[in-house]
């Protein structure tokens, strides 16, 4: 039985692939390694964008909330899908957050 992932659903990269940096699958940006400068301000744009997207996902899903709470809706299956996609949406930050994290503490513990 083979496992396949959810459409439209990225994994996070491994840290562990330097060699794979220049390019970072599921940010929506294909960053050129051979410009280490560029591909920075790209990487740090598409997780911007991440933030922006996550942001509204929690905005929509607080609307929701208050559309059914005010009884303007009584759409409580959207409710539910706006709320989850806002939960994912946040934890996948989260993690993306911690892991940078994780890397810089890494590369801060390096010896010179």
């Amino acid at each position: 039985m083979e496992i396949t992932g959810v459409q439209g659903l990225n994994p996070l990269w491994r840290i562990g692939d330097i060699g794979q940096i220049g390019q970072i699958p599921g940010l929506g940006t294909e960053i050129a390694a051979s410009r280490p400068e560029k591909s920075f301000d790209a990487f740090l744009r598409a997780m911007l964008d991440n933030v922006n997207e996550t942001n509204e996902a929690i905005m929509t899903s607080q609307q929701f909330q208050l559309d059914v709470a005010q009884g303007y809706s009584d759409d409580l299956i959207g409710l539910s899908l706006a709320i989850e996609k806002a939960n994912a949406s946040l934890n996948f930050t989260v993690q993306v957050t911690n892991r940078l994290l994780e890397a810089y503490r890494e590369i801060m513990r390096m010896q010179m």
